[in-house]
């Protein structure tokens, strides 16, 4: 019976996904127009959730100094496995361009990152691929 259970979570877990939104700087205007009604989360089966024991992705956006880079080690901590971090925007990708003396970290050398979304915004379409795309991969 725990192998039908098992089937019937992953099936539930593709079509309805919780995410937790984390943003630092610019990119986080495009995260929250992603997040907005005009591309209507709810319509593709996401729920915007504010607790990480209930998100199934984390997406982090925005340029990360090192003490937030603590801060969203200790939410990744807190999610239920299988947790899946997705980087928006080049700056959690790289650390960002206007770091100062070292100051910002990467995400990837935080958290294992499955999905990138590269750009300096990412426009909101792009959150909705990668998300297709990670349910094609389930």
């Amino acid at each position: 019976m725990s192998s039908a259970f098992g089937v019937l979570r992953r099936w539930a877990r593709r079509r309805s996904i919780h995410l937790l939104p984390i943003g630092t700087t610019c990119c986080v205007a495009e995260l929250d127009a992603a997040l907005g009604p005009t591309f209507d989360p709810s319509h593709h089966g996401i729920a915007v959730v504010d607790d990480p024991a209930i998100a199934d992705i984390l997406v982090v956006a925005g340029r990360l100094a090192r003490p937030v880079a603590d801060q969203i080690s200790a939410l990744y901590e807190q999610m239920p496995r299988p947790a899946t971090i997705i980087a928006f925007g080049s700056c959690a990708l790289t650390g960002g361009a206007w770091g100062e003396h070292g100051d910002t970290v990467e995400l990837s050398s935080i958290v294992d990152v499955e999905l990138t979304i590269p750009g300096c915004a990412p426009p909101p379409q792009h959150l909705y691929q990668a998300i297709a795309q990670l349910r094609r991969d389930r």
